[in-house]
């Protein structure tokens, strides 16, 4: 894994608590996901979503920062990272049109879009 400190099960383990709930099943009902979808967050099969944490913030009135800190998570900004390498996933460059200047992105293959 990463030296990341990254630990979803925190965040849902906190989340539950907070929630009074009694398991993850209870914890998907209340999202409106589906109970795979916490057992792929919890197995790390699957990285917490921006939708995901804005659900979570709706539901425990828990600011996004203090959410993505219950999780390890204290980068000042997101990036995407690849758990399976570590590696960060990077957008395509931006090229600029000499006409007007406006940036104006590269198109993307189907493997790029995410």
């Amino acid at each position: 894994m990463c030296q990341l400190n990254y630990d979803p099960n925190a965040l849902v383990n906190s989340v539950i608590y907070m929630l009074e709930l009694k398991n993850d099943f209870h914890l998907s009902k209340v999202l409106g996901v589906s109970p795979s979808t916490i057992a792929r967050i919890r197995c790390f099969q699957l990285l917490v979503s921006a939708s995901m944490l804005v659900r979570l913030h709706q539901e425990t009135g828990l600011s996004i920062k203090e959410l993505r800190a219950l999780m390890g998570d204290e980068r000042k900004f997101f990036e995407r990272i690849d758990l399976a390498t570590c590696t960060k996933i990077v957008s395509p460059p931006y090229k600029k049109n000499s006409t007007n200047g406006s940036e104006l992105k590269e198109s993307l293959t189907p493997h790029q879009i995410v």
